[in-house]
């Protein structure tokens, strides 16, 4: 997240479409986990809505937060996805 824990809900939605399937599945996934035990109760979700304060009618989401504290650790995880895989040669260079 190049806007340390802020992004405009378009550019998302340029790439994906639209945006309630990754919405849902966030939304889902820290109750989820509470309920597996992998996080405690009142585990906050990573990221929230902001919604357009001057049409409170219009419930489209105008951009997505994430707390400061969560941006360097998903920017570790995010690192680590884009990494390609270890090979064995990898492994042995380092030793």
């Amino acid at each position: 997240m190049d806007g340390d824990g802020h992004i405009d809900a378009d550019q998302p939605r340029a790439v994906l479409g639209k945006l309630n399937g990754p919405t849902v599945a966030l939304s889902r996934a820290v109750p989820r986990g509470v309920k597996a035990g992998w996080w405690p109760e009142g585990t906050p979700a990573p990221i929230n809505p902001v919604s357009d304060p001057d049409n409170p009618s219009w419930h489209q989401n105008i951009a997505y937060r994430m707390d400061a504290g969560n941006v360097p650790v998903f920017r570790e995880a995010l690192a680590r996805i884009a990494l390609p895989p270890a090979t064995a040669d990898d492994d042995e260079q380092q030793l």
